[in-house]
């Protein structure tokens, strides 16, 4: 039996819990994979996140300096795009900003990019006075985590994130790489809610669909007041482009050309009005709605090109893979029964590329990784294959590890 978590010697020592019992907690978390609260919620057992993770009688641990975001100026409420679709996402914000002790510490705002989070939560901290306040986007505080691991100032980093009354934390999709930042998350999070202090975040999506994001971390964001943001209707676009410098000197029929093509991303609206702008100055070249097109193509063009629906379609089959392995890792109870999971995967995933796209780059370190795996090299097959796995994202073993 592993020595136990200091939460539940803690506990022990309380006479909150006997040793017994702490054991079984400690086995039940480990064959599951669950976080300590949880596993203490599934077994019946009534412990605060306070007395979880609270220590007492510690010693206070010294202040520790962290780098926040620069906040724009210019990402203010009054700056914010309205809309009737956006108008919840505005009215939390603003309510976390001026509200002493707001009636839902934890909120969350997810969006695919270019939406508006970052100007929503900058506009949260330009709004909010005369409270504590520490704004970080998601990979700048794993750094100032690492760093403060690295140092033995854990405790030190802990506490500077427990202490102010607002956390503002831009694009938590960062941290699905960091399995011992995300655990880390997870504890500020509860502290924060326990104590009733305000904590609003940013994903590109809902958190049960962040790949990643382990289940811990992903069962807390999804008691958390939610909200989206939205491009609005066509007429709201359409306002938006005759606002917009590059967008005046449009056509009126280019202009309600784009208003229909882009409508997922604020950015590559304002890029396209930008880009049509810039060739007609440059090049003389008169804006037509066939140029236009040209440019930015409707997403029933791209759907046309069978190049593109045979990427996207081999993108899909990695990504199921992915999944599939995953699952197998945590049902394999061996170190030869995660191989053999390995294995398969890897065979299964020579032969799709072999078959859809034989030139594929990545086939080669398929092959590679499988003879690792065969040699029982499990971790070195897993992070020679991992980028195959996790396509969008840096190779990473963590992406696809059992937890």
């Amino acid at each position: 039996m592993p020595t136990l978590p200091e939460p539940l010697e803690r506990l022990i020592l309380s006479g909150t819990l006997d040793v017994e019992s702490a054991k079984q907690v400690e086995q039940f978390r480990q064959r599951t994979g669950m976080g300590l609260a949880d596993s203490l919620a599934a077994m019946g057992i009534a412990v605060s996140s306070v007395a979880l993770f609270d220590k007492p009688n510690a010693p206070t641990a010294s202040p520790l300096s962290l780098s926040q975001m620069t906040i724009d100026p210019g990402l203010n409420f009054d700056a914010f795009l309205r809309c009737p679709q956006n108008e919840l996402a505005l009215s939390i914000s603003r309510s976390l900003a001026v509200e002493a002790r707001p009636l839902f510490p934890l909120c969350l705002v997810h969006a695919p990019m270019g939406m508006g989070k970052t100007h929503l939560l900058s506009a949260v901290a330009l709004a909010t006075q005369n409270r504590s306040l520490l704004f970080f986007h998601t990979s700048d505080l794993g750094l100032e985590f690492q760093n403060a691991y690295s140092r033995g100032e854990e405790r030190a980093f802990r506490a500077a994130c427990y202490e102010p009354d607002i956390l503002l934390l831009d694009d938590l999709d960062w941290c699905r790489h960091t399995q011992s930042f995300q655990e880390e998350l997870s504890m500020v999070f509860q502290h924060r809610l326990a104590r009733r202090k305000c904590t609003f975040i940013s994903l590109s999506m809902p958190p049960e669909r962040t790949p990643g994001l382990d289940d811990n971390l992903t069962s807390l964001l999804e008691g958390a007041v939610t909200c989206t943001l939205s491009m609005g209707d066509f007429e709201f676009r359409l306002q938006l482009l005759r606002k917009l410098v590059h967008g005046q000197a449009l056509s009126p029929e280019v202009q309600e050309y784009l208003a229909s093509a882009v409508s997922d991303n604020f950015r590559k609206l304002k890029g396209a009005a930008a880009q049509l702008y810039v060739m007609s100055e440059f090049t003389r070249i008169p804006i037509t709605v066939e140029v236009a097109r040209a440019v930015v193509p409707m997403p029933e063009d791209l759907a046309m090109d069978p190049r593109l629906k045979a990427e996207t379609d081999l993108l899909e089959r990695r990504r199921q893979k992915a999944g599939h392995l995953r699952e197998m890792l945590r049902e394999a109870e061996t170190q030869e029964e995660q191989c053999l999971a390995l294995q398969i995967t890897i065979s299964e995933s020579i032969q799709l590329l072999r078959t859809e796209s034989p030139q594929h780059p990545q086939l080669t370190l398929l092959e590679n990784a499988l003879v690792l795996v065969q040699n029982n090299e499990f971790e070195s097959a897993l992070k020679t294959c991992a980028g195959f796995f996790t396509p969008h994202n840096p190779a990473s073993k963590d992406a696809i590890k059992k937890e």
